[in-house]
């Protein structure tokens, strides 16, 4: 009997989207918990000074503290979908790029490279010219999620505002200190199903089912495409 050489390659590509994909989820409830808070912040505001003529200064300085303790909740939701997002992106292109050739093919040729040549070039190398287009989607989109996970390793601090006691009154300038947004890390995370599913168009062989979750692309399938 002829002897196989059978092997198996590990890679966390679907873990890490699965973070991605979960902390997005997250991120969106918690945005949805502020919503319906200042809702109903604002009926008690017209019902205090209905009452007694003004807000309440206690009541707002309140809200604004719990309105911070959600954003921080969002932000750190935000900010694990992006930076798991762009790790599942480079690791399944390593992987796709390891079982297309060899480990050590892919030390000495490939793993040096940035992750957006290597979604440039893999993929070209293994399906005779065929690949992604520079300048265009997904390419463009895995550009954006780069930038934004860099963006986010190498922070700058920014300067604090003041809020005064009006309550949500300038709550909308504070929420910019709590990036990256809800859109941005739905962004990166759709960004991974586009390289995913392209790369599936070029090389049938490359499996999408990972990709899927319940209700998942219900919401965040047609998320648009931004700069």
């Amino acid at each position: 009997m002829a002897s196989r050489l059978v092997f198996a390659l590990h890679s966390n590509h679907q873990l890490y989207y699965s973070i991605a994909r979960g902390n997005l989820e997250l991120a969106c409830g918690t945005k949805k918990k502020i919503e319906d808070r200042e809702q109903t912040y604002i009926l008690d505001v017209d019902d205090e000074v209905k009452r007694h003529g003004r807000p309440d200064a206690e009541h707002a300085a309140w809200e604004t503290a719990k309105r911070i303790e959600l954003l921080r909740a969002q932000c750190q939701y935000s900010v694990q979908a992006v930076v798991f997002a762009a790790l599942s992106a480079e690791s399944f292109i390593n992987y796709y790029g390891v079982r297309k050739s060899s480990a050590t093919y892919f030390k000495n040729y490939l793993e040096n490279l940035t992750p957006v040549q290597k979604w440039l070039i893999v993929p070209e190398l293994f399906n005779s010219g065929r690949g992604f287009e520079q300048g265009k989607e997904p390419l463009q989109s895995l550009e954006f999620l780069v930038r934004t996970r860099n963006e986010l390793v190498h922070a700058k601090p920014k300067t604090a505002v003041t809020l005064d006691d009006k309550g949500f009154h300038t709550e909308r300038n504070f929420e910019n200190y709590y990036d990256p947004s809800i859109d941005t890390a739905a962004r990166c995370v759709t960004t991974v199903s586009d390289l995913v599913k392209g790369l599936n168009r070029i090389d049938n062989v490359v499996q999408t089912d990972w990709l899927e979750g319940d209700g998942f692309w219900r919401h965040f399938g047609t998320v648009t495409k931004m700069i």
